[in-house]
């Protein structure tokens, strides 16, 4: 198994650099994105609005509470529930919040 180095590869000019993230706030909206510094591509990590910023927390907290004690099933649904809707969330999120630059059509096969 290859150890993961802390490099990424570009995508669009193929061109491996260490990761360094950014943020970008715009109101509520907080986006977690890296560039490439040789060419500029962009790539979102997650975009977040103040009601996921909080469901997220809430995801952490019980799945950090499972992790010491087993919850019961009902909770083990509610972390499942919660992390779904957080997923899906963050995918409408990105798709509606792109950064400049970006396509707005996926490439053919994503």
């Amino acid at each position: 198994m290859e150890e993961y180095d802390g490099t990424v590869r570009c995508d669009a000019c193929g061109c491996a650099f260490p990761l360094d993230f950014e943020t970008r706030v715009d109101g509520e909206i907080e986006t977690t994105f890296f560039r490439c510094p040789f060419c500029g591509k962009g790539y979102v990590v997650s975009v977040t609005d103040e009601a996921l910023r909080r469901n997220i927390q809430e995801y952490v907290q019980l799945y950090k509470r499972n992790q010491k004690k087993r919850l019961s099933e009902r909770t083990q649904k509610r972390l499942q529930k919660l992390k779904a809707s957080n997923v899906k969330r963050c995918e409408e999120l990105k798709k509606q919040y792109l950064l400049e630059g970006e396509r707005t059509e996926p490439d053919v096969g994503e």
